[in-house]
């Protein structure tokens, strides 16, 4: 269990967060139920608000008896001691800041396969069996 005392405000969450901000990130502290939990600091990056599985959840972890910022959902893994928060930022964007990636390309080859099924099921013609499949006669 981490030391309570090491996260005796959110000022390093805050501080994060106004970093991120300044950088168009919606960023949201939410307190946790019960006093022993910890704050924990919703970020969404820019283009993103509403995207739920574009949200990332950060709290303020001890390890090695410091406070590190950490991700909620794996506290075991450090993003940056809470001393360096350039480096926090810097991680954070780097890996949640980018654009998400454009679906790859369909083949053309793959898309005039399904075309030429997708006709042959127009056309009122059974779709293609298997080599194991009985034909009903």
């Amino acid at each position: 269990m981490d030391d309570p005392r090491l996260f005796g405000d959110d000022e390093p969450l805050v501080a994060l967060a106004d970093r991120l901000s300044a950088r168009g990130w919606n960023c949201q502290l939410q307190k946790r139920a019960g006093d022993s939990e910890p704050a924990l600091l919703r970020l969404q990056p820019p283009g993103a608000y509403g995207v739920s599985t574009r949200t990332v959840e950060v709290e303020v972890r001890a390890f090695e008896r410091e406070p590190h910022f950490a991700y909620a959902q794996n506290s075991r893994r450090p993003i940056a001691p809470v001393a360096q928060l350039d480096r926090a930022v810097r991680a954070v964007v780097h890996v949640h800041g980018g654009t998400m990636p454009a679906p790859p390309q369909v083949p053309d080859g793959l898309l005039a396969a399904f075309e030429s099924l997708r006709s042959e099921r127009q056309d009122g013609l059974p779709a293609a069996r298997g080599a194991g499949d009985e034909v009903e006669e």
